[in-house]
């Protein structure tokens, strides 16, 4: 095991413990690293099958330990992420690199479970999942990424046959993607989505959107919201666009009575461009 104390004096740099392999004295495949505190830095990690996690070391989500930039997984299988904040609880923070994307970059073949964490005000996105990667979350929040009135910023971006699942598809670890500036969650570029347990709402754009050959499917208890959620109700915003969109040769499965409410200024489910959607015992308003 593995601990980083962000808080230290001087503090440990989360970065030297997971970001090469080959390095000596690095965490190692099936280690856990502890983080203390959050760590203000961009931290790459290259090493298979590390878990990473809060220093009480606990599936549940604390945001008094985490990262605040960029936590890249970089061509890593099977790294667990479990109950940290990354990005911020209150206020706001620059990203330190030029070329830093999301809060959580999962990018060139890795695969990444996350489980009980805070993805929060970031100022792009929250998630990108790109270059055939593959990322399970669960009980997680993704929640004011982006900036308000930008479309820039999503909530979670999956891209380049990449795919996202949320929630648990056994059920439960129901995850909310709410008030990021852009879409709430996207697949494009032969990326695909499944939606187990979420809600999708109150985002600046589209709260889902596929693109270029993309799918995606959702099920109970899944509910898209082009507005605010109040326990299981949606309570419809005037101005947001479509609360689906579905463009490019891309397809969606809405089934099981999962729910997709309108704006009050657009409709439910926009289906554009050889795109196909199949509903089957849905429930749209």
């Amino acid at each position: 095991m593995w601990n980083v104390d962000c808080l230290g004096s001087p503090a440990t740099a989360l970065v030297a413990v997971v970001g090469t392999p080959s390095a000596s004295g690095s965490a190692a495949n099936g280690d856990v690293v502890v983080i203390s505190g959050i760590c203000t830095e961009d931290v790459t990690v290259t090493q298979n099958g590390l878990t990473i996690t809060n220093d009480q070391q606990r599936a549940a989500y604390l945001s008094s330990d985490g990262v605040q930039g960029q936590l890249e997984i970089d061509g890593a299988k099977s790294v667990l992420v479990i109950g940290l904040l990354l990005g911020t609880a209150s206020g706001s923070f620059n990203f330190g690199g030029a070329g830093d994307a999301a809060n959580l970059h999962v990018c060139n073949g890795a695969s990444a479970l996350i489980e009980y964490c805070g993805i929060l005000s970031g100022p792009l996105d929250g998630l990108m999942v790109t270059g055939n990667s593959a990322m399970q979350i669960a009980s997680s929040t993704i929640v004011g990424n982006g900036t308000a009135g930008d479309v820039a910023g999503f909530g979670i971006r999956a891209e380049g046959r990449s795919a996202v699942a949320l929630g648990s598809e056994s059920g439960g670890q129901a995850v909310t993607v709410s008030d990021n500036g852009g879409n709430g969650i996207a697949a494009i570029g032969g990326s695909s989505l499944d939606l187990f347990d979420a809600v999708i709402s109150d985002n600046g754009a589209y709260q889902g959107s596929l693109l270029g050959n993309s799918t995606a499917h959702l099920t109970s208890p899944s509910i898209v919201c082009a507005g605010t959620v109040s326990g299981n109700t949606c309570l419809p915003a005037g101005n947001l666009p479509a609360a689906i969109a579905v463009a490019g040769s891309s397809g969606v499965r809405i089934e099981g009575g999962a729910a997709v409410t309108r704006s009050a200024a657009a409709q439910a489910l926009l289906v554009l461009g050889g795109s196909s959607a199949l509903l089957q015992g849905s429930v749209f308003a």
